[in-house]
């Protein structure tokens, strides 16, 4: 399941960074001109729709900041 989730990651940006086997960050500064939350929404609706998981969505301008928004948003919410 890991392995998917990781594939539907990858088939929306360019380069992820697995971190561990539930956890990856993605680099979004000059990818992404739109709105980052609305992104996060697009990455879980997708997450979702082809494996049938709930994930949360830290968004950061550090790693850490980006976990602590994951795990604020851990109740499936996308946190910035």
């Amino acid at each position: 399941m890991s392995q998917r989730v990781m594939t539907t990651l990858e088939s929306m940006v360019p380069a992820i960074e697995v971190y561990s086997i539930d956890e990856a960050f993605i680099e979004l500064g000059s990818l992404w001109a739109g709105n980052f939350v609305d992104f996060g929404h697009q990455i879980r609706a997708s997450i979702q729709r082809y494996t049938g998981l709930t994930v949360g969505v830290g968004i950061g301008p550090t790693k850490t900041l980006a976990k602590l928004a994951n795990y604020a948003a851990y109740s499936g919410e996308v946190e910035q």
